[in-house]
């Protein structure tokens, strides 16, 4: 299925056309980067490494690909189109140690150059199965969301939901809420409004039914989507920060990333209004984490699109809480952001997965040092290791460090005697 990519050629994966329940085919081609390809980028979350797999075509042959992918896959594709992507499970030989370096050291371009990356962020919890897609269930339309006056039906519809005339009716019927429709109506909302307390369910004319079945499942929905194991990946920090266009996908529902910033923002300017003091603190917790999770990326976007000098060391002690299902990855998948090189003009240290962790984590703390002249790689617990087969100086990065050793690290790399 894979041939041998030439130096600064990527796989492409077309997706070939159909419904969402029907069987996924698709083709390999060669591109090179220096022609600027077509192609749009995925952002998702690969799934357990030993969970169960399930079957896609690929240049005509049988191939398993985790739950997570073949869901998104049936996601991104189009009814009558092919769709082309990059997409990391299936565009890199990931047999191949050296290929999968080489790609690996692309990505940053991969993902700038892409005409916008898709995330998905899988599927509310009315869309668990285990017997596979039924085409009733899983429409292959996406709705589409936008966080202006185009989304006004559906704002509209939602806020009527909130108010005691349809309390009852929305309780008889539970069964025909698509939560993850509702969650982006409350996200689009939140993206619109200057003033939360003249609009329900913020305002004080809906607040006696928060209670009701279908205001306490619309935050346990939103709850729901940030617990997406998307949120926590150390690949996303790269994926989400290098490209211009961003396109969210979750369950039967798709939109901009601009409309959760706004909304973020939105929350975070209305959050000590008075119409919040008697919010349920269940709800405001929830709306809390979102903005504040939503935030932090566009933050990160902001210092990459403002070119600020980064280091790799602040990018591991930032990002050091971050999974990856394989422990080099908590280092290679932030090298892509470092701007901040060593005199010699040579990276401090380049994707090699024919290393091991113990020798990937040993080689980046004496790079580092060696490149800045600086022993402050060595400050804060050393001792906190999820490895014991590392020497006492080598930084394991695959251990969660506290909120009192990162602040300590970054004041110290901050000092200059």
């Amino acid at each position: 299925m894979y041939f041998p990519l030439h130096s600064q050629e990527i796989r492409l994966v077309d997706i070939h056309p159909g419904s969402f329940a029907s069987p996924i085919h698709c083709t390999l081609r060669h591109a090179s980067v220096s022609t600027n390809p077509p192609y749009k980028a995925l952002s998702y979350v690969w799934g357990a490494a030993k969970a169960t797999r399930r079957s896609i075509t690929v240049d005509g042959h049988p191939h398993l690909v985790t739950v997570n992918l073949e869901f998104a896959l049936r996601r991104i594709r189009q009814p009558d189109v092919v769709t082309t992507f990059w997409i990391d499970a299936l565009s890199i030989n990931q047999e191949d140690n050296e290929e999968r370096s080489i790609q690996v050291g692309m990505m940053r371009n991969i993902y700038a150059r892409a005409r916008e990356v898709v995330i998905y962020l899988g599927e509310a919890p009315h869309h668990e199965f285990a017997g596979g897609p039924s085409k009733s269930r899983y429409p292959s339309a996406l709705s589409v969301f936008y966080g202006d006056e185009r989304d006004e039906k559906e704002i509209g519809r939602f806020q009527n939901h909130c108010l005691p005339k349809d309390s009852e009716k929305t309780t008889n019927s539970k069964k025909k809420l698509n939560y993850a429709h509702e969650v982006l109506c409350l996200i689009s909302l939140l993206a619109q409004t200057s003033k939360l307390e003249d609009v329900p369910p913020f305002n004080a004319e809906s607040q006696p039914f928060l209670d009701s079945f279908y205001q306490r499942n619309i935050f346990e929905a939103l709850r729901f989507l940030m617990r997406s194991s998307w949120w926590n990946r150390i690949w996303v920090v790269q994926e989400v920060v290098v490209p211009k266009n961003i396109i969210l996908i979750y369950d039967t529902t798709t939109t901009y990333w601009e409309m959760f910033v706004k909304a973020a923002q939105s929350y975070t300017k209305n959050s000590f209004s008075p119409a919040m003091s008697s919010f349920p603190r269940e709800y405001s917790d929830v709306l809390s984490f979102f903005s504040r999770i939503a935030l932090d990326i566009y933050h990160l976007r902001c210092r990459w699109e403002n070119v600020e000098t980064t280091t790799l060391l602040s990018l591991l002690r930032q990002f050091s809480n971050r999974k990856a299902s394989d422990d080099r990855d908590k280092v290679y998948a932030l090298l892509g952001l470092v701007t901040e090189r060593a005199a010699s003009d040579a990276p401090i240290i380049e994707p090699n997965y024919s290393l091991d962790t113990i020798t990937v984590f040993k080689n980046t703390v004496l790079g580092i040092i060696e490149s800045t002249g600086s022993l402050s790689i060595l400050t804060g617990d050393l001792g906190r290791k999820n490895r014991q087969d590392l020497p006492s100086w080598a930084v394991d990065w695959s251990a969660t460090s506290g909120e009192i050793d990162r602040r300590r690290a970054e004041d110290t790399e901050n000092y200059n005697a």
